[in-house]
């Protein structure tokens, strides 16, 4: 049996009219491109971000 493998699309991030973030294939944009004509489109970020907050102990004289 040969096995299927799954071709990953470019993912891309568009904001809409209530600057709200939806997460969209590149291969919808370029089939359907007058619905994308007036939002905004961002590459998708590769980097995750933590937020840390850290006690840090300093001597008082």
């Amino acid at each position: 049996m040969a096995s299927k493998q799954i071709a990953k699309g470019k993912k891309l991030w568009i904001l809409d009219k209530n600057d709200q973030v939806k997460e969209i294939d590149e291969k919808e944009v370029l089939e359907n491109p007058k619905k994308y004509m007036d939002v905004q489109i961002w590459d998708k970020p590769t980097y995750k971000y933590e937020l840390i907050i850290k006690l840090k102990r300093v001597r008082v004289d």
